[in-house]
Order: structure tokens, then C-alpha cells, then sequence
């Protein structure tokens, strides 16, 4: 549209998320306790590629301005190019708040996902991401997590107008550290219902059945289109 495409030749159709696992379930009651956590410790997760476009050193220095909230804990799910720089940046900080967790299988991520507060959303403030929605805010949306998004544009903006969750500024470990504070804080009933409200966005706007069909629309009306070849042409052509 900013280059001068009509509005109304603009139509969005959102990615979805495997809606067989990724929905709400309850926690796996075992997680927080084969990393040493309590239920009453605040549990930030981030679940997914440990690579660089995603600047998870912001998560792992944000929790340097939380040392004075030691039940404040950053797990970090799965692999990537990242993991051994964040683990060694961990280390060298001294910070025993941030745990690392090798990946889950698909069908036990939402359990894990449900055993912690709050899912993080991290990504480099570069212009391509503010333009990139990441598969894993419709899997958060879908399973009622309440989500933090330390990311540029679309991912942050469609969090925060659901009431889904919180944003952060990207880049900033300062400013994300404020957040998790703010999260902290915030009743047990307030991110239940940030969860709440995401999942109703999800099945309003994202999920299979909204899009698909949104899909299928937009394609016959495009082979409705005057002009447009008809399957006789197709034989023929």
C-alpha cells in the first residue's frame, strides 16, 4: 500500500499454528522442578531457535537488572548457532536465574509452555522484522499463554491491540527488564485473562478455519475475475 497498491487489493491471511498441539492443556507438572523451581518462582520461556536474528542476549542481560528479584527465572528452550555464547554470557555474569532446556518434542511443548508465567517473543530491531510476524506468536495465541514481545512492528502490535500480552522495546535490556517487573507484578488472574483474550484472538483472526476459508474466498473471487482463464482454457490452452 505504501507503494501505491490500493487498499482493496490488500488482503491478509495469517500462518496458523498446529492447532492438534498447540493449544491450551495443563502445565507439565515435572519442568519446573527438573530446574530447581518452585511454583511461586516467576518463569519467563523462550521456546524455539537460539539464533542471532532473535538477540536473545537482550533476555540474558535484562536479567542482570533483575539480580535483586532472584524468583524472576529466563528459561530458554531448544537450540541454535546462539546457545553456546548465551550459556558462556550466563556464566561469566554469574547469573544462576537463567536456565537452558533442550528441545521439546511438538507433542509435549505445550505442556512445558503452560508451566511457566509468561512466553517470550524476541527478535533484532531490523527493518525486515518489522514487517515479520514469527510462527511463534499464533503458537502463544493459540495455546492462552500470555505473551512478552521484545520485537519490532507487527508482532508487538498485534499482542498488545488483543490485550494478549506486554511489549517491550527490542534491543533493550533495560527496558525489557522493566517489563518482566511490570509482568511480575501483575496478578495471577491479569495474565490468566492476557491468556485468555489471546486465545480468543487467535480463534477470531488466526486459526485454520478463519484463514483457509478467507483463502478460498480470495481465490474464487480472483478466478472470477473478467479476464480471468477458465478451466475449459486451461484444457485447451
Amino acid at each position: 500500500m505504501a507503494r501505491g497498491v490500493p487498499a482493496e487489493k490488500v488482503s491478509v491471511v495469517y500462518n496458523w499454528a498446529d492447532e492438534k498441539m498447540m493449544q491450551p492443556t495443563e502445565p507439565d507438572p515435572v519442568f519446573r522442578a527438573r530446574l530447581g523451581l518452585s511454583r511461586d518462582d516467576f518463569v519467563v520461556m523462550y521456546a524455539g531457535n537460539l539464533g542471532v536474528a532473535q538477540r536473545l542476549d537482550v533476555a540474558v542481560e535484562a536479567m542482570e537488572h533483575l539480580r535483586d528479584l532472584p524468583d524472576v527465572h529466563l528459561v530458554l528452550v531448544g537450540d541454535g548457532v546462539q546457545r553456546p555464547l548465551l550459556r558462556e554470557r550466563a556464566l561469566t555474569r554469574r547469573l544462576p536465574t537463567v536456565h537452558f532446556v533442550d528441545q521439546i518434542g511438538p507433542d509435549r511443548i505445550a505442556a512445558a509452555m503452560a508451566a511457566a508465567d509468561l512466553q517470550l517473543v524476541c527478535l533484532a530491531d531490523e527493518p525486515l522484522f518489522h514487517i515479520t510476524l514469527p510462527g511463534k506468536v499464533q503458537a502463544i495465541l493459540a495455546c492462552g499463554r500470555p505473551a512478552l514481545v521484545c520485537a519490532p512492528g507487527d508482532a508487538a502490535r498485534i499482542v498488545t491491540s488483543a490485550g494478549a500480552g506486554l511489549a517491550a522495546p527490542p534491543g533493550d535490556p533495560a527496558g525489557l527488564a522493566a517489563v518482566v517487573r511490570r509482568a511480575r507484578a501483575t496478578p495471577a488472574d491479569g495474565l490468566r485473562t492476557m491468556g485468555d483474550a489471546g486465545r480468543h484472538h487467535y480463534l477470531l483472526h488466526m486459526s485454520e478455519a478463519i484463514n483457509a476459508q478467507v483463502l478460498a474466498d480470495l481465490l474464487a473471487r480472483a478466478g472470477r475475475r473478467p479476464g480471468a482463464p477458465t478451466r475449459r482454457d486451461k484444457e485447451t490452452g
